[in-house]
């Protein structure tokens, strides 16, 4: 069996179902494939064992990953075309305590971040007001929800005028007038030393793709409190989740007060003509920090563009 096709093919059925995630998960008899968008997982085919591991070292292969590393988890990256259009890639590996691999393929579909639409146009301006005060900017959502769109989004209009860096691992949306750094622990490039290398630059605006540690956390805010401003997404269920998170991560509530300039917290949603539009909800200090979450979904139950069914499930769900 050729793997380059049976890679290609599999990355085709992921766009053809504009999913965010492809599976390769192992099990008794051989690999499960599997999708996901959002919530919603789709097995759509088993294949042999032996193919399973023959397309994950194409995938490792292709990623810059090592593949003779079975046991440790790994990261990587890469482009593929499909449909002829050029699509970006986030690799994922781990092995379970049989030694068996397993990989997962985040579609970050750059080619669409350009286009994206959203509910509330007038979040969207005050968002790029908000945008221009110095400090700490926070993106929350879930998976897919355009995050890492928007924070580029905000940039947009600044990029002639100003010096932006980027920190991701991986660089999600390739953009020749920002200076990207990616991720690469192995020579000792994480997000901490790379906040450290980069302010020696004198970024007007530093992206720092993902808070996830207290190194990347307190780096962050130490950043934002010397005058800096700093975009950057973090993992939370709800505006309050944010403070419990950064908290929980060793950021002290005096430092997070005074370093925090902006919270944007969003969700892509499908509205009753089945098209996706972003649900935006921008939080400022003059507001205590207070979010008007539930009083957005309700004027959008209001007027018609949401069903009920729909607008219950936002009310009733925290996302993360």
């Amino acid at each position: 069996m050729d793997i380059e096709k049976l890679a290609n093919k599999t990355l085709e059925k992921g766009i053809q179902e504009n999913v965010h995630d492809l599976y390769l998960l192992p099990y008794s008899e051989g690999y499960r494939v599997i999708f996901r968008h959002g919530d919603k997982f789709l097995q759509k085919q088993t294949i042999p064992k032996n193919i399973g591991k023959r397309l994950i070292v194409h995938f490792k292969f292709n990623g810059g990953m090592n593949v003779g590393e079975k046991r440790r988890a790994q990261l990587g990256a890469m482009n593929a075309k499909i449909f002829n259009k050029n699509h970006r890639l986030r690799l994922s590996t781990a092995g379970d305590y049989q030694n068996r691999e397993s990989l997962v393929i985040r579609y970050l579909h750059q080619n669409n971040h350009n286009i994206l639409k959203f509910f509330h146009l007038e979040e969207l301006e005050k968002a790029r007001e908000l945008s221009y005060r110095r400090g700490l900017h926070l993106f929350c959502g879930p998976v897919g929800s355009g995050k890492t769109t928007l924070m580029y989004e905000l940039c947009k209009v600044r990029k002639k005028e100003q010096q932006i860096i980027a920190i991701e691992d991986p660089v999600e949306i390739i953009d020749e007038s920002i200076l990207q750094f990616q991720i690469n622990e192995v020579i000792g490039m994480d997000y901490d030393t790379l906040i450290k290398l980069c302010l020696r630059h004198r970024p007007d605006i530093l992206i720092v793709g993902e808070i996830r540690d207290e190194k990347t956390a307190k780096a962050a805010i130490r950043a934002a409190l010397t005058g800096h401003t700093v975009f950057s997404t973090i993992h939370a269920g709800s505006v309050q989740g944010i403070f419990r998170r950064l908290l929980d991560l060793g950021v002290s509530e005096v430092d997070l007060k005074e370093s925090l300039s902006g919270i944007y917290f969003q969700r892509l949603l499908l509205n009753l003509d089945k098209k996706a539009s972003v649900l935006l909800d921008v939080v400022t200090e003059q507001e205590n920090w207070q979010g008007n979450w539930n009083l957005k979904i309700q004027n959008l139950r209001e007027k018609g563009v949401l069903t009920n069914e729909a607008c219950n499930e936002l009310l009733e769900k925290e996302y993360s």
